[in-house]
């Protein structure tokens, strides 16, 4: 039996005594509700194609979609968070040369020859203010299109992810969820 499957008393594929079988054909083997029916006959049972239908589209695919969700937000989730992390660190680093540069500039002003007017110490002042202001422009438009793109990304990731696992058997996708917990994603 799936494990965490949606069950009902009163469904006969559930009570079957050959649920797995059915299950192994219809997600593994592609039989159709009909075929499946036929096939339920040859083992004695009478289990029309609507009643395959309603299984699997109320009691089985339900729950693999509701995991399948559930694990692919997890696994985004992980994804974000370590370009939340290289993004921090890019910042930091943005945040130094910032820094290293104010020291400059406030090593400048206290120079004699820049409040003289020295016209090439002021230039050099001038052309670092410029770089500095540059510098965070650059800083808010770069981190403004990382956002967006990010979003988009996860967006993109989230639905190939579904796609990808659309089609797999309950067991399947508890191997996928057990490989990517495996590699660090919770």
């Amino acid at each position: 039996m799936i494990k965490g499957y949606y069950y009902s008393s009163r469904c006969k594929v559930c009570n079957s005594p050959h649920l797995l079988e059915y299950h192994k054909l219809f997600l593994l083997e592609k039989y159709s509700y009909e075929k499946l029916s036929e096939y339920a006959k040859t083992l004695g049972e009478d289990i029309s194609r609507e009643s395959f239908r309603n299984h699997f589209t109320k009691h089985v695919l339900p729950y693999i979609k509701a995991v399948s969700q559930v694990e692919a937000g997890k696994f985004t989730s992980e994804f974000i968070r370590e370009k939340l992390r290289e993004e921090q660190n890019i910042i930091s680093s943005i945040q130094h040369k910032l820094q290293q540069l104010e020291t400059l500039i406030d090593s400048l002003m206290k120079d004699p020859d820049v409040k003289s007017g020295d016209p090439v110490k002021l230039k050099t002042l001038k052309d670092l203010m410029a770089e500095v202001r540059l510098t965070q422009e650059s800083y808010l438009r770069i981190r403004k299109q990382y956002l967006k793109e990010t979003l988009s990304d996860k967006d993109k990731m989230y639905e190939d992810f579904k796609h990808a696992i659309e089609g797999c058997c309950p067991s399947c996708i508890e191997k996928i969820i057990k490989k990517l917990q495996e590699m660090g994603y919770e």
